[in-house]
């Protein structure tokens, strides 16, 4: 398990991929101000349940992925049940134009329980801020497939932008393995400098 430490390379790092994130952001070609404080708002929330997921993962109660995904679920669905009752509810009763299938529904369910499984195993093996990291990456992806999919229209100065961010998060990969290196080469080290252990005869 590894701790993320403060560093002033590592802030760099960070500032480099929130410009990348940035721009890409203004270079929307469909921009829109609320939905931007929106997803600004619940990054903020996301950031911190992934720091707290990490507490419970590697603080003093050391809970296992499947415990602590066990332990939130509730309080989860406790949470979502409110907007649901006063937002969503209301609105699926009033129209007619939905249909519920089973089928998909399931799926869904398998799908985010796998997610979230997935996420607390590398929070767990790694940190909150590799996961927001990688999430450039997911960006990436959805951004393909949104094109792929749905002919979303791009702009230059948006790719450039996840250019940027993906080069970060390039850099910051590269930064975790040399510093993984170094961590197992000190460890060799140590155990080749360790006195041996008197044999019994």
């Amino acid at each position: 398990v590894t701790k993320t430490m403060f560093s002033w390379r590592l802030l760099g790092n960070m500032v480099f991929v929130t410009c990348g994130v940035l721009i890409a952001t203004f270079g929307e070609v469909q921009f829109n101000l609320t939905g931007f404080m929106l997803q600004g708002t619940s990054l903020l929330f996301e950031s911190t349940r992934l720091a707290m997921v990490q507490i419970l993962l590697q603080g003093k109660l050391k809970l296992n992925p499947m415990t602590s995904l066990y332990l939130i679920s509730p309080a989860c669905f406790m949470f979502l049940s409110v907007p649901f009752l006063f937002v969503e509810l209301p609105e699926m009763m009033t129209r007619t134009d939905w249909t519920f299938s089973p089928g998909i529904m399931i799926l869904n369910c398998c799908t985010a329980l796998a997610l979230n499984v997935a996420v607390f195993l590398l929070i767990g093996k790694t940190s909150a801020l590799t996961m927001n990291v990688s999430g450039v990456i997911k960006d990436w992806l959805l951004i393909g497939l949104s094109v792929w999919l749905f002919s979303t229209p791009t702009s230059a100065v948006q790719m450039g932008g996840y250019l940027l961010a993906f080069g970060g998060v390039l850099y910051y990969n590269r930064t975790k393995m040399k510093e993984k290196e170094a961590r197992l080469k000190a460890s060799q080290k140590a155990d080749a400098s360790a006195p041996a252990a008197p044999q019994k005869v």
